[in-house]
């Protein structure tokens, strides 16, 4: 355990209010507020001066956690995440009607990750799927610590997660569209997905 029971429940009461949060991941750092909160999601847009047409994807600690917000994985996707997850692969798949127009910027589709971070997972166990993207301001590059992540955001945040050393590497995800059985790439990270 990274932080106390005491100091999860009260970092996710803070995000049942409202609030966005900076952490790291094993990719970059990244901003994030619960999934279901379309002001909290609204506000992460307006810190990153970033264009509504840009969609955020949502993390997770678990395959199970993504079901309630897509229309199931295709084959494809979910042997890519069975290999994959968690690590720095995010998954383009069909979204639910749960999934809000104001996460995937009015597109049908939308994108999972499941960190390799151990810190950040044991938080997404405590509050569930976040709704997410980089740390930076839009045509920066991705913040990848505490500090660049504090010099681009500011006080515009509610808390910052620690690393407890565990440090970003540096590269972002590799973003692969999985709709059927046909992969397509849209940004190449780390993993070539086979």
């Amino acid at each position: 355990m990274f932080y106390s029971q005491e100091q999860l429940q009260q970092k996710l009461e803070l995000l049942k209010k409202g609030a966005v949060f900076a952490y790291p991941t094993d990719t970059v750092w990244g901003l994030g507020c619960l999934v279901d909160n379309e002001k909290a999601c609204k506000k992460i847009y307006e810190i990153k001066k970033r264009d509504g047409k840009k969609p955020l994807i949502i993390m997770a600690s678990s395959i199970e956690d993504f079901e309630p917000y897509i229309k199931g994985f295709s084959k494809t996707a979910l042997d890519l995440a069975q290999k994959y997850w968690p690590g720095a692969i995010t998954i383009i798949t069909q979204k639910s009607e749960k999934t809000g127009d104001f996460i995937s910027s009015g597109t049908d589709t939308v994108g999972l990750r499941i960190p390799n971070h151990p810190v950040l997972l044991e938080f997404l166990k405590i509050t569930g799927p976040i709704a997410t993207t980089s740390a930076n301001l839009s045509g920066e590059d991705p913040a990848l610590n505490i500090e660049q992540t504090a010099s681009y955001i500011g006080d515009k945040i509610d808390f910052t997660l620690e690393d407890f050393g565990f440090k970003a590497q540096g590269t972002a995800s590799t973003v692969v569209l999985a709709l059927d059985e046909q992969i397509k790439i849209l940004r190449q990270g780390t993993i070539i997905p086979q």
